[in-house]
């Protein structure tokens, strides 16, 4: 029987929501690996040897920019009542234009439902996937940061070595008449800062992880002062780890009440020892220290080894093996010695655990 393509999957229901926009977010990224006859855009554009990742950017604006024109998307994300293409592409850029004027066209015509990160966060996924630049921007505009503290934000200037990929986060598209980023952005949430941060390992780009770990580490300050606010104002007799989960969904929560955070937390701490696991805190720090080790910034690697897990555990040898590899290439003994006289492993598989989470 044939499958359903992305369009009559999301024209079959009776209006668009929320669900049916992740969905079809989803449809894209599932494709990019679609295992049929001679049909994998993101392994055969990867394969390519003339689209080398130093020349994906040209090859993207070309390819895309056709298709753009061909179709007359730009005046279908403007103007049309339905999504501005009928079939799905089979190339790399294709589908890459094809996502992008689909979250510009229903981020127009549905910005009610632009205001759960899970959307975004689709969004953030499948550009990370195709190992595009605006990855950064998508991180960096698409979603309601909370501030930097000054001195974060001085720290962060002297650490880039410049502002960062300048490109939009809808390129390879032209600039329509009509904003991408609707009027209310949301919240990030513990996914947001996992899949930037998997972007920046993957990238090898110290400057970005930085980023994404001090705007973390500031939605995570915003998260632990609400606690606190109520643990000051005696609604609760003590501050327990597993309810950072809780607060997690009070900050992200801002804009809209249905995101089920309910039952999600429910499910999440039959197999999670306490919300803490469940932000993703352990996986999140190891690789931005990989990051930084791996690019040689081995001090800052190290005073981030030094501050722990942030778990209930403890790093081992076996956690920190290719950080141990990192400091050896740099000669930084200090990093070095210092996880040598770790335990090599741990005895629950804490670490696999947390990976084991990540959907």
């Amino acid at each position: 029987m044939r499958t359903p393509s992305l369009v009559e999957s999301i024209n079959c229901r009776n209006e668009v929501d929320g669900h049916s926009i992740r969905c079809l977010l989803q449809g894209f990224t599932h494709r990019l690996w679609h295992e049929e006859e001679d049909h994998n855009p993101l392994k055969s554009w990867l394969e390519d040897t003339s689209n080398h990742t130093n020349n994906l950017l040209s090859a993207f604006r070309i390819h895309a920019e056709d298709l753009v024109l061909r179709l007359n998307i730009g005046e279908g994300i403007l103007c049309s009542t339905t999504l501005p293409f009928v079939e799905p592409a089979s190339t790399l850029p294709g589908l890459v234009a094809q996502c992008i004027a689909s979250v510009w066209y229903l981020s127009r015509r549905y910005p009610q439902y632009f205001t759960e990160p899970a959307i975004y966060n689709q969004y953030l996924s499948f550009i990370v996937r195709c190992r595009l630049k605006t990855a950064e921007s998508v991180f960096r505009d698409c979603f309601n940061h909370f501030p930097l503290p000054d001195d974060k934000r001085n720290e962060l200037a002297v650490k880039r070595n410049s502002a960062g990929s300048q490109l939009p986060p809808y390129w390879p598209l032209p600039d329509l008449d009509h904003s991408f980023i609707p009027e209310i952005l949301p919240r990030p949430d513990k996914y947001t800062f996992v899949r930037a941060m998997e972007y920046a390992h993957f990238t090898r780009n110290p400057g970005f992880a930085t980023e994404v770990w001090f705007r973390r580490e500031s939605w995570r300050a915003n998260i632990e002062q609400q606690a606190l606010d109520d643990l000051q104002n005696v609604r609760w007799a003590k501050f327990e780890d597993e309810d950072l989960l809780r607060y997690e969904h009070a900050v992200v929560d801002n804009y809209t009440s249905n995101r089920e955070w309910a039952k999600t937390t429910a499910s999440m701490s039959k197999w999670s020892d306490g919300a803490s696991n469940a932000l993703y805190e352990g996986y999140t720090r190891l690789l931005y220290i990989q990051t930084l080790a791996a690019c040689g910034w081995c001090d800052d690697a190290y005073k981030m080894v030094l501050q722990g897990t942030g778990e209930r555990y403890e790093w081992t040898q076996s956690m920190l093996e290719k950080v141990k590899k990192h400091a050896a290439n740099f000669g930084h003994n200090k990093m070095y010695q210092y996880i040598s006289g770790l335990q090599a492993s741990g005895s629950q598989n804490e670490f696999q655990t947390i990976q084991d989470q990540l959907v």
